[in-house]
C-alpha cells in the first residue's frame, strides 16, 4: 500500500519538491480497530440523541488520517485515465483551494473538500482497483466506476466481505472515535480527551484534538491538531486518539456508508453484524464536526445527515477496510 502510493506522490509532484519533513509522509496509515471483550457491543450515540442504539462491533483498519488532496488528486486522475472512472466532482484542497487544480506545496495535505458522497465511494473503488484488491461497492454485480450515476450509486451494495476500501460505518466510526487503547469514551466528548463537556479539563484540551471555530478560520493540515506550529504544521505531527487516529473530531466533516434513520432501541443487529442503515433513503450520516463550528458540534456522538449529492468545503472522507 505505501510503496504504490508513494510511487502515485512522486508522479504527481515532481513540480514541487517535499520538505524534508513531508518526503516520506504518505497520508496513510491503517490502524486495526477491533474490541476487547467487555465492549463487543457498545451504545451509540450516548449523551447525545435521546434514543440510543446497541451496536455490535467487528475487527476492521480505519486510515489514521482524513483523505488529503494530494492522494485524492493522484488518485482520481489516475483512474479517470487508465480505468475510465468519472468524478461529478473534481474536488479542492481544504476550504480555500480551487476546484480540480493540481496539489500546491502549501496546501497539499489538507484535505479534499468539495465533493460529494458518490464521489467518495466511487473513490474508494478506484483506490482499490489500482491496488488489484476486489471493489467494494457494485450495483447488480457492476463495478460503480461513475459518480455521476444518482440512480445505481443510490442503490449499490457495500461488500463487507471484499478487501478493498469503502467508507465506515456510521457504528464503526464512533466506536473508532470513542476508542482510547483499552478505556472507552462515554458521553460529550471530543475524540481523545476523556474527560466530558462539563469538565473543565476537558475544555482546556479540546482545542488540542479538533480542529473548530475556536482555534481556525478554515482545514489544517491532517493530523496537526496541538501542533507547536498550528495548522501549517506538517502533516502527522499534532495529537491522535489513543488509537492513533488524527482529526475523528473537527477539521472536515467525514462522510458514512449509512442512510440516516433515528436510533432504535431494538437490536438492529439481528441479521446484519455490518449494519449500515436502512436500506432506502434520502441522505447519508457525516460524523465528526468540522472547522466551522464549535467543538460542542464535533463531540463523538454528534450526528447530521447530508443529500449524497450535496458538497461542501467543510466535508470530506476518511476510508477503512475489512482486510488490510
Amino acid at each position: 500500500m505505501k510503496k504504490f502510493l508513494s510511487f502515485l506522490l512522486c508522479i504527481g509532484c515532481s513540480f514541487f519538491i517535499f520538505s524534508q519533513q513531508t518526503k516520506d509522509f504518505t497520508g496513510i496509515s491503517l490502524i486495526k480497530i477491533e474490541h476487547l471483550s467487555n465492549d463487543a457491543k457498545f451504545i451509540i450515540g450516548e449523551n447525545v440523541q435521546s434514543i440510543t442504539d446497541e451496536r455490535e462491533i467487528q475487527p476492521f483498519y480505519m486510515n489514521a488520517f482524513e483523505t488529503s488532496y494530494i492522494v485524492w488528486y493522484n488518485i482520481r486522475t489516475e483512474a479517470e485515465k487508465t480505468l475510465s472512472y468519472t468524478f461529478q466532482n473534481p474536488g479542492q484542497e481544504g476550504s480555500k483551494g480551487k476546484r480540480g487544480k493540481p496539489p500546491t506545496e502549501e496546501a497539499q495535505w489538507q484535505p479534499v473538500t468539495t465533493i460529494n458522497w458518490r464521489d467518495a465511494i466511487v473513490w474508494c473503488n478506484a483506490l482499490s482497483e489500482l491496488e488489484g484488491r476486489t471493489p467494494c461497492y457494485t450495483y447488480n454485480e457492476i463495478v460503480l466506476r461513475d459518480s455521476t450515476n444518482a440512480a445505481q450509486i443510490d442503490l449499490c451494495t457495500c461488500n463487507y466481505q471484499a478487501n478493498g476500501y469503502r467508507l465506515p460505518t456510521e457504528t464503526e466510526w464512533e466506536y473508532a472515535a470513542r476508542k482510547n487503547g483499552a478505556l472507552f469514551q462515554p458521553g460529550n466528548v471530543v475524540s481523545g480527551v476523556m474527560a466530558e463537556s462539563n469538565d473543565t479539563n476537558s475544555n482546556n484540551l479540546e482545542n488540542d484534538y479538533c480542529w473548530n471555530d475556536e482555534n481556525s478560520t478554515g482545514t489544517a493540515n491532517i493530523g496537526t491538531t496541538g501542533s507547536l506550529f498550528g495548522a501549517k504544521s506538517s502533516p502527522g505531527s499534532g495529537n491522535p486518539n489513543k488509537m492513533g487516529l488524527f482529526d475523528m473530531s473537527g477539521n472536515v466533516l467525514e462522510f458514512c456508508n449509512d442512510w440516516y434513520e433515528e436510533y432504535y432501541k431494538q437490536n438492529a443487529f439481528a441479521d446484519n453484524i455490518y449494519y449500515d442503515g436502512p436500506k432506502y433513503g434520502s441522505a447519508r450520516i457525516v460524523r465528526g464536526g468540522s472547522w466551522s463550528p464549535f467543538a460542542s458540534y464535533c463531540y463523538c456522538g454528534d450526528r447530521y445527515a447530508f443529500d449524497p449529492d450535496e458538497s461542501y468545503n467543510y466535508m470530506g472522507f476518511r476510508f477503512c477496510t475489512t482486510k488490510e
